[in-house]
């Protein structure tokens, strides 16, 4: 089973259950990790909460955040297991509603968020937050979802990988074990929603095809990765 849908929180009939495993499922053959098992939980505000508190020492709620079970202590035992993903589906329309999306759109922005942040993504510097934009706005045009709001967003903030919880700690009863999670960096639940969804994009202008937007994607993504190869020889 290449990944497991649970889903503790009534879905508005602007979520479907199928539409989310095809996403997953897409997102996991374009990413070639198939035969790895990733979790995905959609939840309420208070059990991203109590998560957040106890994993990151934040107070409050924010909108996904990603257990990866290779890394920690025992991280080599985790075998084909990826981690977990746990979305909050309160924060995920509150933050559709402000950027103009539809629900399934923030949605699956941050599930392609939390998945890299899986595979060992951050955004802890520009650089790195250039090619995670470009990565994540690469997937979303890749199974079929348009990665950016309709209309233009305000500007971003920046964005910051976070490792967190203590040495052992278990998370809230019926969460998913983990020993670390990751997530972006943000003053507000409001604040974290503009990060994360200027994290995968910038708007195209009016009338721009999607391949136009994948093509700006493609071509950050090489200076990138040939900036990063100069600094290395």
């Amino acid at each position: 089973m290449p990944f497991a849908l649970d889903v503790r929180v009534p879905l508005p009939k602007t979520l479907s259950k199928l539409e989310i495993r095809k996403a997953a499922r897409s997102l996991m053959k374009e990413l070639t990790i198939e035969d790895r098992e990733l979790s995905i939980v959609l939840c309420d505000d208070e059990t991203i909460h109590a998560l957040n508190r106890d994993f990151r020492h934040k107070d409050k709620p924010t909108d996904v955040l990603a257990f990866a079970l290779s890394e920690g202590e025992f991280g080599d035992l985790a075998g084909d297991l990826l981690g977990d993903v746990v979305i909050s589906v309160d924060t995920t329309l509150r933050q559709a509603e402000e950027v103009g999306k539809t629900p399934f759109q923030e949605l699956a922005m941050l599930l392609v968020h939390g998945t890299l942040h899986l595979l060992g993504w951050d955004h802890e510097t520009a650089k790195k937050d250039r090619l995670m934009r470009a990565e994540t706005d690469r997937l979303l045009l890749a199974i079929g979802i348009p990665p950016v709001a309709p209309t233009a967003d305000p500007p971003v903030k920046s964005a910051a990988k976070a490792v967190v919880g203590p040495k052992g700690a278990a998370p809230a009863k019926g969460a998913p074990v983990a020993k670390k999670a990751t997530a972006s960096k943000g003053g507000t639940t409001s604040d974290r929603g503009r990060d994360a969804t200027r994290a995968i994009a910038t708007p195209a202008k009016k009338g721009s095809p999607a391949k136009t937007v994948a093509k700006k994607a493609a071509v950050e993504v090489e200076k990138v990765k040939k900036s990063k190869k100069k600094a290395t020889v």
